[in-house]
């Protein structure tokens, strides 16, 4: 690791956030796209390599007990604060080490799950080939990883503006801010009616958006360096490992192409890699969270009565489509909500549906972004709990004042007005005292809104 990347680890703290795509749930149901099936999530063995404090792999720690996981960083300040936290909620399953993974090495074929968000990009090259080295040697035989990286060439228009912020934050009028920067870029943009002008200013309010800390770890890091997803396959086949599939699924589908684009796509069909750097290149991709495998996996094309043992989480809402099946398949999944729900207790409902093809529409949506499949359910409370109270770490992560995490993985943010109504929710007070407490001021109806969103999102126990 340079030491301008080790140095800010140990002297920031990395935004604390958690990332569905790279919950082992979601990387399961997805590579059964690219034919590899995985092991049961909840008494798997998961690593995290870039862990910072545990912000993405506690929870997933927490959910499985049965699981074991490790977490690898290179901050001890990140590792120590991870392990206080893990303390504090009670979470025993996972282990956190702190060390630089080019020196470091798990036992053979370890792990049935390897999760690098937010690292590949932003580390240099002998780090990048550490970590393919650490997936081929560590990954199970039907293990998978889940690698984020920054991608080109959708990058190549943000470089300079990643260059150019860089410069201007150290001028005096900046005082060592990326927004003041950016701000300073903005406004002398004010006006501009080019086409070019108008894409970089969405591509200042785009990084605004992340806010100080986190640019100072993503775009603006001291590494960032985006690759081709044909350079990240050939490093990956270079290290014996092989692409299977997306995490997100919806952003490798070649329907969501220009029509122009997919008038190509018949000329590539015996090239499916080729086909995704294509979609790239006409879409302008930035981002891509793949998943590899062992070059000695084996792959298989899936029956749909195997598809048929994942679940269903709905992202938007299905719209009306006039076809028989996928709105009778709407019809029962919005009937469900927000229940992840098992995809055969769905074609139970739609009895006078053919399973087939009821799968195959359910695959398409998926593809589609409208709905995701998972390889765990997801089953709300029918009830308010009598005394309401959240899990140990979220407890942990509201009183910090960080975003807590959501029994599908999702990042929450939390506004300082709910806080408050949330630190009541500690299993001592029952639901009705909690009201009480807001009618004293004024807060019943949000406060009662709030509550049932929570216990939706699986946040109350």
């Amino acid at each position: 690791m340079t030491d301008s990347v080790a140095a800010i680890y140990n002297r920031e703290d990395d935004p604390s956030m958690s990332h569905p795509t790279g919950h082992p749930s979601i990387m399961a149901a997805s590579a059964i796209f690219g034919g590899l099936r995985t092991s049961h999530v909840p008494t798997s063995r998961i690593l995290e390599i870039g862990c910072a404090s545990g912000h993405h792999i506690l929870p997933i720690a927490a959910a499985f007990p049965d699981a074991s996981l490790t977490a690898v960083d290179l901050s001890n300040h990140a590792i120590e604060k991870a392990k206080s936290i893990a303390q504090s909620a009670k979470i025993t399953n996972v282990q956190f080490l702190c060390a630089d993974i080019k020196n470091w090495r798990p036992s053979a074929h370890q792990y049935d799950y390897i999760i690098a968000h937010g690292f590949f990009s932003w580390v240099d090259d002998e780090a990048k080939s550490a970590l393919l080295d650490i997936c081929q040697h560590a990954l199970t035989p039907n293990g998978v990883a889940m690698i984020s990286y920054n991608t080109q060439p959708g990058w190549a228009l943000r470089q300079p503006l990643r260059e150019m912020t860089n410069a201007l934050r150290h001028m005096p009028a900046c005082k060592n801010s990326s927004i003041l920067a950016l701000d300073l870029i903005e406004s002398a943009m004010e006006g501009t009616d080019t086409d070019y002008g108008k894409y970089l200013i969405s591509l200042i309010k785009d990084a605004k958006a992340k806010g100080e800390q986190q640019l100072k770890f993503d775009d603006l890091g001291p590494i960032n360096d985006p690759c081709y997803f044909s350079q990240f396959v050939q490093w990956c086949q270079a290290a014996g490992l092989k692409y299977v599939s997306e995490s997100d699924i919806a952003l490798s589908n070649p329907a969501m192409l220009p029509e122009g684009a997919k008038s190509l796509l018949p000329n590539l069909r015996n090239d499916p890699l080729l086909q995704q750097q294509l979609a790239d290149f006409f879409t302008g991709r930035t981002f891509r969270t793949s998943l590899i495998c062992r070059a000695d996996a084996n792959l298989w094309q899936p029956t749909w009565e195997e598809v048929a043992e994942y679940s269903i989480e709905l992202l938007m809402p299905i719209p009306a489509t006039g076809n028989p099946i996928t709105d009778r398949i709407a019809e029962v999944i919005h009937q469900q909500q927000p229940d992840c729900v098992p995809m055969r207790a769905l074609l139970a409902d739609i009895q006078t549906c053919d399973p087939e093809q009821a799968v195959t529409v359910i695959l398409q949506l998926a593809q589609l972004g409208i709905l995701r499949l998972r390889s765990i359910p997801y089953r709300r409370l029918q009830s308010m709990p009598e005394h309401p109270r959240l899990s140990l770490l979220n407890e942990h992560y509201l009183k910090a004042g960080l975003s807590i995490v959501d029994a599908l993985h999702n990042p929450c943010k939390i506004a300082p007005s709910d806080r408050k109504v949330l630190l009541n929710c500690n299993g001592i007070n029952s639901f009705d005292d909690i009201m009480r407490q807001c009618a004293e001021e004024k807060q019943v109806q949000s406060a009662h809104a709030l509550l049932q969103f929570m216990n939706d999102r699986g946040l109350l126990c």
